[in-house]
């Protein structure tokens, strides 16, 4: 209940009494690691937003107001970032890399969902747990060339209808790709990206809108007092929604013509090249009677 409510800090405390009551209930231990982030950065917000909240000038009492995500709305994605968001995102921007093997294989599997995950986590020196309610496909073949672990991985998620969700540096947890599981286990990421000066304000609410809309997500706000964009939403949708964005952004593609002007003069082309003459005169060449060809000078 209390994750279902977003009370992180309740709810991993919850699941690590229970795992530290009963070592063999590996679910709680499970779920305690997913929300131990959750839990971290629902903590240290309350902290820091009250001394951040005089430096951005935000009156906490009236954005805690405001339902949950939702911030000092004013229209469409134009809003204030609230001194927690603010702290959250700086939480949420580094979410959980795998350090694993750096090495390629090459791969060739038959099995179910289960087994394939334990043998190429096993292989790149990952670790693998799976959600209490999973269930995987049962016949799987898996085929890839060449591929380091995130290749992988990816393919792996693709060809079992599964997500990977990084726990630790070298610990996954699998779960079925449903939408009521990315919600519950997939981690929340949020971005601040800051707006260029030469952007306005409609140009930037059009492609915080398109962006929002083409990546569905949940929270997006433009602060044009701070120049700041706020993403907040899912650590898989955040990155790629804020690379599209980041993209959009950029300096605006110019066409440059380079104009050269000659000048011409009637009188002046004519002093150019060769002058032919006017008149040209016609010489006997022959020796009749003896007379002897002359031709002019000149």
């Amino acid at each position: 209940m209390a994750e279902r409510q977003g009370q992180w800090v309740r709810a991993y405390l919850l699941y690590a009494q229970a795992a530290a009551e009963n070592p063999n209930y590996r679910d709680a231990w499970i779920r305690s690691q997913v929300l131990r982030r959750r839990a971290l950065s629902a903590l240290q917000v309350d902290s820091v937003a009250a001394s951040l909240s005089s430096t951005l000038g935000i009156d906490r009492a009236s954005s805690s107001q405001q339902p949950d995500g939702e911030g000092e709305r004013i229209g469409g994605v134009l809003g204030r970032i609230t001194a927690e968001e603010w702290v959250e995102a700086s939480r949420l921007a580094s979410p959980v890399r795998l350090r694993a093997a750096d090495t390629r294989r090459s791969w060739d599997l038959r099995g179910d969902a289960r087994q394939l995950y334990e043998q190429i986590c096993r292989a790149y020196d990952l670790e693998v747990i799976f959600d209490s309610e999973f269930q995987g496909k049962r016949d799987v073949r898996f085929r890839i060339s060449d591929a380091d672990y995130r290749q992988a991985l990816t393919a792996l998620q693709a060809a079992t209808a599964t997500f990977v969700i990084p726990v630790s540096e070298h610990l996954v947890l699998v779960a079925d790709d449903t939408p009521q599981k990315r919600q519950q286990l997939e981690p929340v990421g949020a971005v601040l990206i800051p707006l260029p000066d030469t952007i306005s304000t409609q140009e930037v609410q059009e492609l915080a809108q398109a962006v929002q809309q083409v990546m569905e997500i949940g929270r997006l706000v433009v602060d044009t007092q701070r120049q700041m964009v706020l993403i907040r939403d899912r650590v898989s949708k955040v990155e790629i929604a804020a690379e599209l964005f980041r993209s959009l952004l950029g300096e605006r593609g110019e066409v440059v013509l380079e104009v050269e002007l000659v000048e011409l003069l009637e009188a002046r082309t004519a002093r150019y090249g060769v002058r032919w003459p006017e008149a040209l005169p016609v010489v006997w060449l022959s020796r009749i009677y003896n007379s002897t060809p002359q031709i002019p000078s000149g």
